[in-house]
């Protein structure tokens, strides 16, 4: 009623069709935002006893108070003690004269500078609500925690910057509680959610993998599972066999116990090798070893780093038989075999149990390969696909084109040396490679004596004494048909 006086304009208050609260308040042609309750949002123009002039009772009984200080103004009388409990909570105090209040709602409506909540704000409430929290979901899903701290707290301080904005500058209240706690309940539940699943990710891996792998290589998988196929996937890889030989022997002279410290104290060295050179343990086969290079990891260097392991196998081999010797135990021998090529690889077997493996063609020529160790002599054999992708890195000796049991073509076979040419071993490698140049094109004679001449000269050399006995062979009785030089193993 006092501000329909100062005003001079009639105040009207519309009740809703529905008769459900207060549709509107309007002073004059100015319509005062009220709720359904006719309450008004207060935009309070400082703390108490600061922002409009005040006389105390006393003052204002005695006459002591400036005489234009009621001229054209609206006064309020309103009492201020503590005991009268007419004092309230605002955002600039926490007890402000009720009196106060009432002025400062009359500013409020006098000027137009109150608060205001439209009813589409209410609708962009929700719809901020909603929309952060489907926002969210998917944009902060393929993120780190970090990042998601970052991008929430960037929403966060950008939309109460922005409620503050349309509050002070505009008039206009912006619900922040709700959206913020949106933000934040949902990168809070993101990040434990991507916790959850990567650390029992990281868990499943590690289960996978840490009896194939070297603990670093785990880590590496780990660090980025997207290169990681736990199902079936076909791959360019080499694959190496190695296996004691005479180990039935060895077996005899043994008792179990024995016999199986004998066994752990060979595969440990030889599986950390695997290991360090980033391969793949397979499984164990009794006393043979199988491991591969490419997966689960994809490696460029494959070939080598395989053939560097088994180089280091037969390193480590030499210390190992000097050590049984001493201890009064059968020296072990192994043979290793390598291919490459194409390969199946991932987790294969039953319901019940599965292994990360590989299979195919190209596995099967490298379990072939190993075993023709013993039809040479020699240690360590690759194919002619290993020797293709890291012969700039290997040093080893052409030995045979050789059809492998299961195998219509022949696969050219080299003898894995080393690294770099060995100069003790040059002048056997030069020559055997002359003679079986000549063998090749058939000449058994020829090739019988080049032979012979150098089993003479370096008798331990496996390959000559194989090839000397095959040429002596075919001098005797020359092969059927045509000649391409290809021996046709009929043994695994």
């Amino acid at each position: 009623k006092t501000v329909e006086m100062y005003a001079e304009a009639p105040v009207i208050v519309k009740i809703s069709d529905f008769g459900e609260g207060i549709e509107n308040v309007r002073v004059g042609a100015l319509t005062v935002p009220v709720n359904e309750n006719g309450a008004l949002l207060i935009n309070y123009r400082g703390p108490g006893n600061k922002m409009f002039p005040t006389v105390s009772f006393t003052d204002l009984l005695s006459g002591k108070f400036p005489e234009d200080i009621f001229r054209d103004k609206i006064a309020l009388i309103g009492p201020t003690a503590i005991g009268i409990m007419d004092l309230r909570v605002t955002p600039f105090d926490q007890a402000m004269p009720g009196v106060e209040i009432h002025a400062n709602v009359m500013n409020n409506i006098l000027n137009g500078t109150f608060y205001q909540k439209p009813q589409w704000m209410q609708i962009f409430d929700l719809l901020a609500v909603l929309g952060l929290g489907l926002i969210l979901g998917l944009f902060l899903a393929p993120l780190n925690a970090l990042t998601i701290g970052f991008v929430a707290g960037g929403i966060t301080i950008a939309y109460v910057i922005g409620g503050q904005y349309l509050l002070v500058e505009k008039g206009v209240w912006l619900t922040t509680v709700y959206p913020v706690l949106n933000v934040v309940a949902s990168s809070i539940g993101i990040t434990l959610f991507k916790y959850y699943t990567e650390e029992r990710q990281k868990k499943s891996i590690r289960n996978a993998f840490q009896t194939y792998m070297s603990p670093a290589v785990v880590e590496q998988v780990i660090k980025d599972p997207s290169k990681l196929s736990l199902g079936g996937e076909k791959r360019n890889m080499t694959v190496q066999f190695s296996d004691v030989r005479g180990f039935t022997t060895i077996s005899e002279k043994l008792d179990a116990e024995e016999l199986s410290n004998l066994l752990n104290e060979y595969l440990t060295p030889m599986t950390d090798l695997v290991f360090e050179n980033g391969g793949t343990l397979d499984k164990y086969m009794g006393d043979a070893i199988m491991a591969f290079w490419g997966a689960p990891l994809p490696m460029d260097d494959h070939a080598f780093k395989a053939c560097k392991t088994a180089l280091e196998m037969m390193d480590a081999l030499h210390v190992m038989q000097s050590n049984f010797i001493a201890r009064g135990l059968p020296p072990i021998d192994i043979g290793i075999g390598m291919n490459t090529g194409p390969m199946s690889v991932g987790n294969m077997g039953s319901t019940q149990r599965m292994d990360y493996t590989v299979m195919g063609d190209a596995v099967n020529l490298g379990s072939r390969v190993e075993g023709i160790n013993k039809e040479y002599g020699t240690h360590i054999i690759i194919t002619e696909f290993t020797y293709r992708d890291c012969k700039d890195q290997i040093w080893a000796r052409d030995l045979d084109l050789v059809a492998v049991k299961g195998k219509k073509e022949p696969v050219k076979l080299y003898e894995l040396l080393g690294f770099k040419p060995d100069p003790t071993k040059l002048e056997v490698i030069q020559r055997f490679e002359e003679a079986l140049g000549i063998y090749r094109k058939g000449d058994f004679p020829k090739a019988y004596e080049l032979f012979q001449r150098l089993n003479k000269d370096f008798p331990d050399d496996g390959p000559t004494e194989t090839f000397l006995d095959r040429a002596r062979a075919y001098v005797n009785e020359p092969p059927q048909g045509e000649w391409r030089g290809v021996f046709v193993a009929t043994s695994k």
